[in-house]
């Protein structure tokens, strides 16, 4: 099954709760956000809406066109969207930011790539900025996919030496998927960049 059925499947599913811890841990005063892996654009959305200028990045050319038809559905809304097209693997610089979200995202990273690609994450938040989203743990039924990125509690720990941890959730139990039942070890996090 891809993209786009997963698309199509979550079309109508509520904005993240994430999304709204994160924007309670800010510690700046601008709006700039960077939505990594935007997929059909539902967090984009709610950025948008709330005034914030979202960079959306996907590797999905169906994800950027969903991000960018729901942006012209906003009736008089102003032009605060950006889009781009790339893999994180190729991704060469991205904006300033005070919010990075990644939903679901940074695990499709290579991990031959995910050392550079978090590097320039965790570089393009601003101080008091928030990074949030989820990382997959060694436990995942999917750990054996050799093109994505799995982490340990300590590895987990590791990533954020240089910024404050806010939440760093795990779960490891049996749920489902759109291939049937699966087993979910996941990472969940909100972490800030310290104010000097």
């Amino acid at each position: 099954m891809g993209w786009s059925a997963y698309y199509e499947r979550h079309e109508s599913r509520p904005c993240s709760p994430l999304l709204t811890k994160a924007l309670a841990a800010l510690r700046t005063h601008q709006r700039q956000a960077v939505d990594l892996g935007c997929g059909n654009g539902i967090e984009t959305q709610a950025m948008l809406c709330h005034n914030w200028a979202v960079h959306a990045i996907d590797s999905e050319p169906e994800a950027i066109a969903r991000v960018q038809k729901r942006h012209s559905d906003m009736a008089g809304a102003p032009s605060l969207l950006t889009t781009e097209l790339t893999a994180f693997e190729t991704l060469e610089h991205l904006p300033s930011a005070d919010l990075v979200f990644a939903g679901f995202s940074l695990p499709f990273c290579r991990p031959e790539h995910f050392a550079k690609f978090w590097g320039l994450v965790t570089s393009s938040l601003r101080p008091g900025g928030v990074l949030a989203g989820q990382l997959f743990g060694v436990n995942d039924a999917w750990s054996d996919n050799k093109s994505m990125s799995f982490f340990t509690h300590a590895d987990c720990l590791n990533l954020f030496a240089t910024l404050e941890l806010l939440q760093l959730q795990e779960a490891d139990s049996m749920g489902t998927s759109m291939q049937g039942p699966k087993r979910w070890h996941l990472f969940e996090f909100v972490a800030r960049k310290p104010v000097a």
